[in-house]
Order: C-alpha cells, then structure tokens, then sequence
C-alpha cells in the first residue's frame, strides 16, 4: 500500500488478487477492494473480502519467497503465440506477463537469486496474499527481538561466569552449542509462523558476548594453569602436573577426606653424622639425599608433601585420586632403599671431619648411616592448610602420626620399611611382607599389627623356611611361649644372618625366658607410642 496524503492505493499485487477473489472485473457488484485497517493513528494491515493481512506501520509487506527462478510455472510467449501451450494449462490461474531477460533491468536480488525476474517476485507477492503467509514483522517482532537481546544479556551475567570454571574446550563446546540451538530456534519459528525475527544484532551481541567470555576464559585459566604449575611444581612430577591441567575438576585444594598412603623417609644416625661434617658437605649431602628420593617419589606417582631436618614426606591418592596408592607408596619404598644404598657408597668417600676415632661410632660414618621409611594408608584429610599469607598442600590426621611412628620403629626392629596393616591389606598381593609386632598407639584403643615391607612378589630370594620360622617365633612370642620363640628366632637368624629383627626378639625371648619378671619391662618398652 501506498499513501499519498489522506488516501491509500493499492499495489499490481493487491488489485491482481482483489480480482481474482472477486472473480470479476471493477466496479461490478461483488467487486473486492482491498479495506486499509488503521488503528492507533497507524496502518495495521488490510483486508481482502475475508483475508485479514498484517503490515507494518507504512502498509508495507515481507515477502515468504517461494524460492528462486522458475519457483512458479514459466512459459515462453513464442509457445503462447505457437499454440504449443494448452488453455487447459492456464484455465482458472493468474497469469501475468513480463520480461525474464537480464538485460531489461527488471531484475532484482532476493534471498534464493540474485537476479529473479520482477514478474516473479509479483507471482510472490500475488500468491502470499491470496495465502495470507507473508513474513510478520511488526511491533510484537520487535518486542521479541529486543526480550531476546534482554534475555541472551541476562543469561551472559549469570551463566558464563559460572561457565567459565569449567575450563576453556567446555566453555567453547557450550556457547557453540547454545548458539546452534538459537538458530535452530529462529529457523522453526520463521518457517512455522513466518515472524522475522531480528538475527543479525542478537547474533552480534551473542558472538561479542561469547567471544569475550572466550577471551577472559583463555586467560583465566591460563592465569589458573601457571599457579597450579607454581603451586605443584616442586612436589609433583610434570606427568601429574600435565593430567591435573588436563583435568582440572580432580583438583580439590579445600579439606576434603579422602583415602591415601603417606609415607615417612628418616637418616638414622645423620645428626650425629652431621656433627663431624663441614656444613657444606652436610647440606650437599642432604640435597642429593632429597633430590635422589624426590626421583623415586614422583617415578611412582606420588607427592612429596615436605622435607624435615633429613626427613622427606609423600603422599599417594591426592591430589589425583588413585584406586592403588598404597601398591605405589610401597614400590616407591623399595625404591627408596635401593637408591640410599647407591648414596651411602658414595657418601663413603666423603671428606669427613677429623675426631677422635675411638669416640666416632662406627654407624655414624657415611658408610654406616641407615635410612627408615614408615607407610600408612586410611582416610586422612588433605587441602591447603596454612595461614592466610602461607599455607601448603599437605594431609593430617591419626593415619599420618601412625605413619611418622613406624618410621621411627625401624630403628627398635632394625628393620628398614614398616608399614600398617591397611597398606599391608591393599598390597599384600603385590609385595611380600612379614608381621613384626602389635603395638599399641597413643591416642587408640587396642593394639596395631605393624609389617615389614621386603620385596616385589616376582622379585626371588625370598627364603620361605626363614620367613616361616620368623612367623612361627613371633606367635610363641606373643603367646608368651618363650622356649618356642627362643628355638624358632634361633633358626630364622640361622637361616639369615642378616635378619636383625630376628636378632631382636631372639635376646629379648631369651632374657624373657631366664627372667619372667623382665615380661613387665618389656611390656611397658613397647607401651603407648
């Protein structure tokens, strides 16, 4: 529609169709005109006999194309004018005649072709009415398309930020996916209900919201990435740190409690050692001790949690949670007394401070020097603790104090590696081990069977017979059988000359058997611990 002053006129398209409605000529009784709908002070649309049709305010219409050249049946006036075109193929259709040849300048870009002839695009607009499904696009569009910038602005302030945690691939894989189903969306409602919805600035703003979130994610979590680098980079192997950068959702830095191994590794007899040692030979002997056993913790998996004085401490399960930390604690344990046994020998060559040598005990030379490792499993709590301006990833709780005293047991037994009778229940499969006491730990009640840790089950040179004997003396032993005890520990150091554990309880089982009143003492040496 066209308005010129107070009146309105109708386009080739609107008269076209108001004639074939009417199916007569003008100005014929039942004549169709085509009724302009004002409300408001505004044009809202017009009407064809019964065909109420919606424009915008200036009477105007969006096309539904039907799609491009030769969308509506075409025939050549030459056939016309040949008779090779039937009247049966036009009876009761519109026909319309003009010129479909480029260079008649009746062409004209649409969405389906970029030159579709203007007799085509009047077969649209004609075909449209007569439908009543032209594309809408009105004061309610626009309503919608600006409730939906409103909305895509609301959902960005509340969703993205929380998105963002969730690492930079799952923020990119969620704004794709968010904006297909947006055009998906706006397709069905295009094509069901024919609104025109505006696309282009909701798209803009959605592809500037998304990509500055993108943006902003990169960089916080790189910011993320170099502070868990800088935070793990000194306690956990680059292969652990690079599967917590993977997967950053296994990463729990508050407390939380959880199942783990932790493990205690102690010079016996270094402090004395150290006494007789220049300093920089005793700080360079700790750091190839440190630095050797950091090795052997992280080529298992584990985290070196601290160093003490010539103490290391590690845990296994955290940060990364595994199922067989405690098989891990124990191959690292091995580990480590292999690698301490290849230091002591060359420690042995060190430059030692001259002393009185028959003052220097002998096991406080480098050759002498013995190293214990404690490991206990069970729940402990793990996360960042610490003050506000410092704090640490570390663990606490009774299973690590359990651990840290059977570290220092080794010294009694002369054993090298006690563990607790959970990591001897989860790796009993795996390691040999032999029982060497029930102990009782301050703060519990009841008593706790400690193990000794000795060898990889595929590992041979594991003397059966010595082991039973060892078995069957620490029975008697704590039957009180000490005539058993005395003849069982007798024949497992006979079986292993080496085996100072045996040697322990064989002098105690001895004296226990000549003096039964030294039962009290004993049993008060192994009190509460």
């Amino acid at each position: 529609m066209a308005r010129y002053q107070d009146d309105f006129y109708s386009g080739f398209a609107v008269e076209v169709a108001c004639v074939y409605l009417s199916d007569v000529g003008k100005d014929t009784e039942g004549e169709i005109r085509p009724e302009v709908l004002i409300g408001r002070q505004r044009v809202e649309g017009l009407r064809l006999g019964d065909h109420r049709i919606t424009t915008d305010e200036r009477g105007q219409l969006l096309l539904r194309f039907a799609g491009g050249r030769g969308s509506y049946a075409t025939y050549s006036v030459a056939d016309v004018l040949a008779g090779r075109i039937s009247v049966e193929q036009i009876r009761g259709r519109i026909v319309l005649i003009g010129s479909t040849a480029a260079g008649a300048a009746d062409v004209w870009a649409t969405p389906f072709d970029p030159l579709l002839p203007g007799v085509e695009i009047h077969a649209n607009a004609i075909d449209n009415l007569l439908r009543g499904n032209f594309l809408v696009r009105n004061w309610y569009t626009r309503l919608l398309s600006f409730a939906q910038l409103a909305l895509l602005g609301i959902a960005g302030a509340l969703v993205l930020p929380w998105a963002r945690g969730y690492g930079l691939q799952r923020v990119g894989a969620l704004a794709s996916a968010f904006l297909a189903l947006w055009l998906v969306g706006h397709y069905l409602l295009f094509t069901r209900t024919g609104y025109a919805l505006s696309v282009v600035s909701p798209l803009f703003a959605m592809v500037t919201l998304l990509g500055g979130t993108l943006v902003v994610s990169y960089f916080t979590e790189e910011k993320k990435r170099q502070q868990l680098e800088r935070s793990f980079e000194h306690y956990l192997d680059r292969s652990v740190i690079s599967e917590l950068l993977e997967r950053p959702e296994l990463l729990r830095l508050g407390g939380e409690r959880r199942d783990l191994t932790v493990l205690f590794c102690d010079i016996r007899n270094f402090t004395t050692l150290a006494e007789g040692l220049p300093p920089e030979a005793t700080v360079e002997m700790l750091n190839e001790f440190f630095t050797t056993m950091t090795g052997v913790v992280f080529s298992n998996g584990g985290l070196v949690d601290k160093f003490v004085g010539d103490q290391i401490m590690a845990i296994w399960g955290a940060p990364l949670e595994r199922q067989d930390h405690a098989v891990q604690g124990c191959a690292a344990a091995l580990g480590m007394i292999r690698a301490f046994d290849e230091l002591r020998m060359r420690w042995a060559h060190l430059p030692v401070c001259p002393w009185d040598s028959s003052r220097r005990p002998s096991d406080a030379t480098p050759a002498g020097i013995q190293c214990g490792v404690g490991i206990n499993s069970g729940p402990m709590v793990v996360g960042n603790i610490g003050s506000a301006r410092r704090f640490s990833y570390t663990v606490i709780g009774d299973n690590v104090n359990v651990a840290s005293r059977l570290e220092g047991l080794n010294k009694l037994y002369g054993t090298q590696i006690l563990v607790g009778p959970d990591t001897y229940a989860a790796a009993r499969e795996k390691f040999w081990f032999r029982a060497i006491d029930r102990v009782r730990v301050r703060g519990r009640t009841g008593t706790l069977t400690v193990y000794e840790l000795l060898a990889r089950r595929e590992e041979l040179g594991i003397d059966a017979d010595w082991l039973a004997a060892f078995a069957e003396g620490l029975e008697a032993y704590w039957q009180g059988d000490w005539a058993t005890a005395t003849r069982a520990f007798g024949a497992a150091v006979a079986r292993n000359s080496l085996d100072a554990c045996a040697k322990f309880y064989l002098s105690h089982a001895e004296q226990l058997a000549k003096n039964s009143s030294s039962q009290q003492e004993w049993e008060r040496a192994l009190g509460p611990r």
